[in-house]
């Protein structure tokens, strides 16, 4: 599966040899070619601006289509799964979701490997160093996207108490909630 913001990187410099590519082909493109470049470059710079500094009030019905929102708030939740591993005497970290995984492994203050707890194959990266089994009697702190996910694998735990939630708000808008379970 691919995702949309894989490529995003080349956008802009796809509209930039686009444009070179406009003025240099020596066609009589008019003034709605240049408006048409220059437009699709405004639109790139306003994007990626928002993504590094986000300005725009993003209405509520639209908050999750925010690319910005979607890279913001790991940190903040690193924070807070770290602290619990703090009172917790050092727990090892579990997750759902590959992003899960990934961001927290990312922003947790020391890089700790994030477990993925999941039934069936793991068909990414983290098949290679995924190895819940040797975790087996240890303390975990449990982050997952949908509180449904836990019924999954609470199979997994003797005993799960709820923490409190993270919930990353971008203009008094819910953005993202994860829910952590020690």
């Amino acid at each position: 599966r691919i995702e949309g913001n894989w490529p995003a990187q080349a956008y802009l410099g796809g509209l930039l040899l686009t444009g070179l590519w406009l003025e240099s082909s020596g066609r009589r493109q008019g003034p709605w070619a240049r408006w048409a470049v220059g437009l699709a470059l405004g639109m790139a710079v306003l994007v990626h601006a928002q993504v590094g500094w986000p300005f725009l009030p993003i209405p509520a019905s639209s908050a999750k289509l925010d690319t910005g929102a979607r890279v913001d708030g790991w940190r903040e939740l690193g924070q807070q799964v770290q602290a619990e591993r703090v009172a917790m005497g050092g727990a090892f970290v579990a997750a759902r979701t590959y992003q899960n995984a990934a961001e927290l492994g990312f922003y947790l203050p020391d890089h700790a490997r994030v477990l993925i707890i999941q039934e069936g194959v793991i068909n990414h990266q983290y098949r290679f160093w995924n190895d819940p089994a040797s975790h087996a009697g240890a303390n975990a702190i449990l982050v997952v996207g949908q509180s449904w996910e836990l019924g999954e694998r609470g199979v997994h735990w003797d005993r799960i108490e709820a923490l409190p939630d993270f919930v990353f708000m971008r203009h008094g808008i819910e953005v993202r909630c994860r829910h952590l379970y020690r």
